[in-house]
């Protein structure tokens, strides 16, 4: 089964972000510091989910048995 890698990277980049968030805030950084690490964090690291998602449904669909297909 077959996944769209943009839903899945949108939303795994979005509790990544928000983990960042708040650690960064936990840490005793401002609120402003924070909100900016987890917006960094979501500007880099959903393009790298997207591309790794897609890159492992080629590979899934790749090396799918037939009766899969």
């Amino acid at each position: 089964m077959l996944f769209d890698p943009l839903k899945r990277a949108l939303r795994n980049g979005l509790f990544l972000s928000i983990a960042v968030g708040i650690i960064v805030g936990w840490q005793g950084e401002s609120i402003w510091t924070a909100f900016t690490s987890a917006l960094f964090t979501f500007a880099i690291i959903t393009p790298a989910f997207w591309l790794s998602y897609k890159w492992a449904n080629k590979l899934a669909a790749k090396h799918r048995s037939p009766e899969e297909k």
